[in-house]
């Protein structure tokens, strides 16, 4: 089987794949999309567990294995990783609403 690759939806091209355009070099406006992942904790959790789990995270995220592995992927972690909850927080109040005027747009609901 042939996959072709036409465009990145990524904020910029990936190293593994540099002819692809993205798709906001294409002018493809709100077309942007990003594969994120958190670390999520119930709330109460006292901020000493809080802080060993970001610091056990960071450490990870430095790992020379991590980054070959993650680099190799395509995945580069971004500073928002390393700052706690508030840049997380920022980022999912602002993809809630998104997601949910495309869902809607699309007349998307669950089976």
């Amino acid at each position: 089987r042939t996959v072709k690759g036409y465009l990145v939806t990524g904020p910029s091209r990936l190293p593994q794949l540099p002819q692809l355009p993205t798709s906001g070099e294409l002018q493809l406006g709100g077309s942007e999309i990003s594969v994120w992942h958190g670390l999520f904790a119930p709330p109460g959790v006292p901020p000493a567990i809080l802080r060993t789990l970001e610091t056990a995270l960071s450490r990870a995220l430095d790992s020379p294995l991590i980054k070959e592995r993650f680099g190799a992927l395509g995945i580069e972690p971004t500073p928002a990783a390393r700052r706690g909850a508030g840049p997380l927080t920022a980022l999912i109040a602002s993809e809630v609403p998104r997601w949910k005027a495309l869902v809607a747009d699309m007349k998307i609901t669950p089976e």
